[in-house]
């Protein structure tokens, strides 16, 4: 699973004959067809109803040379491995990764300063990189840009004048997460004047 910040870092390296895909489920599409340097998105919600023959055929007519596991997963730590991907890569801070992948950064989510895109841009030591970047450079590297428009009913809700800013409380497990209420006292502490908050999640969030 390829995540855009460090997809984006790593295509600046790559020649021309280099292909991404990003692996990740349905919600997550829309986000990921923004990414300019994501080349094919693989619906893991789909995936997974394939039987297990016909996963295996799946990844090995893709044929991907690169696994990354940004967010560890055994199943797919195991498909990876079973369909013969040549380099496997997951932190070494999961015990399923000791049999499933041949390259294991060490390096801990739970007690690092680092922010999450930072952290996942240390999968890529494998390759030689293993400068930290600062999150403006990241952001570059990300390369987000519209490839809709925002329909009429949630341009209607933004307000001229005033700083537009989204907040996102909730990962699904994939990160350390500040909390609820932190993030609503954040909401009410912002001067409502200058700020027009909003939230967003998934159906599965609370």
């Amino acid at each position: 699973m390829f995540n855009t910040f460090a997809g984006g870092h790593f295509e600046t390296e790559k020649s021309a004959s280099e292909y991404y895909f990003f692996l990740g489920k349905t919600y997550t599409k829309p986000v990921v067809d923004c990414c300019q340097h994501v080349n094919e998105f693989w619906d893991w919600s789909e995936i997974q109803k394939k039987s297990a023959a016909e996963k295996l055929d799946f990844l090995r007519q893709k044929n991907p040379d690169v696994f990354i596991h940004v967010f560890p997963d055994k199943e797919i730590a195991k498909w990876a491995k079973a369909s013969g991907v040549k380099h496997r890569i997951g932190t070494s801070h999961r015990f399923f990764h000791f049999f499933t992948c041949n390259h294991r950064p060490n390096f801990t989510r739970k007690n690092s300063d680092l922010h999450e895109a930072q952290l996942n841009v240390k999968l890529l030591e494998p390759f030689g990189i293993k400068e930290i970047f600062g999150l403006e450079s990241l952001n570059i590297f990300a390369a987000l840009a519209p490839v809709i428009s925002l329909p009429d009913k949630f341009r209607k809700l933004l307000v001229k004048g005033k700083k537009n800013v989204v907040l996102h409380p909730k990962s699904q497990g994939s990160a350390r997460e500040w909390g609820t209420d932190n993030f609503m006292q954040l909401a009410n502490d912002l001067d409502e004047n200058q700020f027009q908050i909003f939230f967003t999640g998934t159906e599965k969030k609370d």
